[in-house]
């Protein structure tokens, strides 16, 4: 099982920063291969591979929500600061306080809403461990 913060703002998809999973210390790798395209944990060794669909990055996942297992996908986005997804989303999980000073765009400039953050517990549909 994997987690991530996520703040809830006007986005229409979730998007997963790339910078915020380095940090927390994973690789990601976009190749032309199919099989290039995954997210790895440095320490675990285990893999999640991604899919290209439409030009993006996708994990898909399966949301934790109590004792609940939803299908979804999370977008992977290199040009993400932060971890963002749709406020109406996974509405059972707890609503944590907005990071006070945080202020959203979106990708033409305009400001979306910053309305809390929720930690996003997941299993990714295809885990695979070091060769």
């Amino acid at each position: 099982q994997c987690g991530m913060l996520f703040h809830l703002t006007d986005s229409k998809r979730m998007l997963a920063s790339v910078d915020k999973m380095t940090e927390a210390g994973n690789e990601v790798k976009f190749g032309p291969k199919a099989n290039d395209n995954f997210v790895q944990n440095i320490a675990s060794g285990k893999k999640i591979p991604l899919k290209k669909r439409h030009g993006v990055y996708v994990m898909e996942v399966f949301f934790i929500d109590g004792a609940k297992r939803i299908s979804g996908e999370i977008i992977i986005d290199s040009g993400a600061a932060e971890c963002v997804m749709p406020r109406s989303m996974l509405p059972n999980l707890e609503t944590l306080a907005a990071k006070a000073g945080v202020r959203f765009a979106a990708a033409d400039g305009a400001e979306i809403g910053n309305y809390g953050r929720k930690m996003i517990n997941f299993q990714p549909n295809d885990f695979s461990t070091r060769a």
